[in-house]
C-alpha cells in the first residue's frame, strides 16, 4: 500500500493518515510493535474531523461520529481536564501552528 500522499504526521511510534470508507487498511493488532488505532475507543463509527501538528510529538485531533455527537480532543502527551481545558487544548495548539502563537505552554498541576 502506497500511503505517501495520505501521510499527514508520523514520527517514531505514530502515524496519522487519512482513509476513506472502503479503502485497504493497515493490519491492526494487540502485541508489542503492531499498528494500534488510537479512535476505536471513541466508537466504531467514529473519525478525526480535525487534526493540526505544531511539530514532533505535538499534536492533536478532534473526534467525531455518524450516529452521536461527540467532538473529544485528544492532545498528545496532556490529560485535558478542567484546570487546564482553556490553555492546552486544540484551539491554542491550533493557534500555535497557524499563527506563530508562542509555543510554550505553562500549566500548573493540582495537587
Amino acid at each position: 500500500m502506497d500511503l505517501r500522499r495520505k501521510v499527514l504526521y508520523y514520527n517514531t511510534d505514530s502515524v496519522i493518515l487519512t482513509q476513506k470508507p472502503g479503502e485497504l487498511t493497515l493490519e491492526i493488532g494487540d502485541y508489542l510493535g503492531d499498528t494500534t488505532d488510537e479512535i476505536y475507543p471513541f466508537g466504531e463509527d467514529c473519525f478525526i474531523t480535525e487534526f493540526v501538528s505544531g511539530g514532533s510529538k505535538k499534536y492533536a485531533y478532534r473526534v467525531g461520529s455518524r450516529s452521536k455527537a461527540p467532538d473529544k480532543t485528544k492532545v498528545k502527551g496532556i490529560t485535558i481536564n478542567s484546570s487546564n481545558d482553556k490553555k492546552a487544548s486544540f484551539e491554542s495548539l491550533k493557534d500555535m501552528a497557524l499563527n506563530n502563537a508562542p509555543h510554550r505552554l505553562y500549566i500548573t498541576r493540582a495537587e
